[in-house]
């Protein structure tokens, strides 16, 4: 048999008011949700992608400061017309542009990659050829090894460098050798600095060799701070660039992780780190920070073009503690000498004083 018709809920024109009312929720709730997600404050928790391990308390409190700054900061016009142009941040569409472009122009750049080795001692001693050197150096989880498989042109997860996300992955001092259009230059992956799944004694070898390498590599001609967007300059970070000033080492900060941010909050960042940096009364010694994103592939040829302009027309940093051993090593030998000369006199003394014992007898 037939099914009945069943009546409506709700006369037709109740029903029609309505569907109208639940429409215009839906394309509200669409607008509500794209401008979130292009204008929605700084989230200073633990994201999804990260250990729960490699984000401390510290990490947390400077994403939070630095977004209270954000709030406040006001931007440069150039600087977001240079984001813009650059294709930097998050935009509309942001996510559908990955790498073909760009990634085929940072492979024009770089020909070839071959890893020199590894040491966290005598990292210094494995540039036999004396090549520059651009030292790659930041905290842990700031992407160092992903913006240095950026810079050769390979993918930032599947790169020549390891990458993980746990905090202190690379242990170690890495030397890779990049031919650039006919140039030849060493990209140096130094270990992170603040926190690690490591034991406090391992955290302390990492730190002690990589200040030693920017003190004592003669071949280093440009250190690559990397500093993360959501966070700012830290505290540690101020320590490195006191070390490379001591060195007069050139210094480039470099903000990564820039497709975490808005094209406008990208540019308060920008301005927040350069007050930071005026604030130390190094406006003269530090260039305006670059912006890289290693997982897009954007700003990879500027950074190569700063690599290179550091390395050929700059001439090499001195090397402080080389100087430092060889006063230390001058002093010693003067004590040495001192000393031996005390000896001999303190001989004769008492040579002279038994000859005298002698003759009264």
């Amino acid at each position: 048999c037939a099914r009945r018709p069943t009546a409506p809920l709700l006369p037709s024109g109740i029903r029609q008011s309505v569907d109208e009312l639940m429409a215009a929720a839906r394309v509200r709730g669409r607008l509500h949700v794209r401008q979130l997600a292009h204008t929605r404050p700084l989230c200073t928790t633990r994201r999804r992608t990260e250990r729960r391990d490699s984000v401390d308390d510290d990490v947390l409190r400077d994403r939070e400061r630095h977004a209270e700054r954000l709030q406040e900061a006001e931007y440069d016009d150039d600087v977001l017309r240079d984001i813009v142009t650059l294709r930097l941040g998050r935009f509309t569409g942001y996510h559908n542009q990955k790498g073909i472009t760009s990634k085929q122009m940072a492979r024009e750049e770089v020909s070839k990659v071959t890893s020199i080795g590894r040491s966290l001692i005598n990292a210094p001693s494995l540039n036999h050829e004396r090549i520059a050197e651009v030292v790659l150096a930041g905290h842990s989880n700031v992407g160092k090894s992903s913006l240095l498989n950026a810079l050769t042109g390979l993918p930032a997860a599947r790169g020549i460098a390891g990458v993980h996300p746990r905090a202190g992955w690379t242990d170690s001092i890495y030397l890779y050798e990049a031919h650039v259009q006919g140039t030849q230059l060493v990209l140096v992956d130094t270990p992170g600095y603040g926190v690690a799944v490591a034991d406090s004694r391992t955290r302390q070898q990492w730190t002690k060799a990589l200040d030693e390498y920017v003190l004592s590599s003669a071949n280093a001609r440009v250190l690559f701070l990397l500093v993360d967007c959501t966070r700012g300059l830290c505290a540690l970070d101020e320590q490195l660039l006191r070390r490379a000033e001591a060195r007069a080492l050139p210094c480039q900060v470099v903000l990564t992780k820039a497709d975490l941010l808005t094209q406008e909050d990208l540019a308060r960042s920008h301005a927040v780190v350069c007050e930071d940096l005026r604030s130390r009364d190094c406006e003269s010694g530090h260039p305006l920070p670059a912006i890289v994103s290693a997982n897009f592939f954007q700003g990879i040829r500027q950074l190569w073009g700063l690599a290179k302009h550091y390395a050929l027309r700059l001439p090499p940093a001195p090397a402080p503690s080389a100087l430092v051993g060889n006063a230390r090593d001058e002093r010693l030998k003067d004590e040495k000498q001192r000393g031996a000369l005390r000896v001999r006199a303190q001989r004769g003394h008492a040579r002279r004083a038994d000859y005298a014992g002698t003759e009264s007898r």
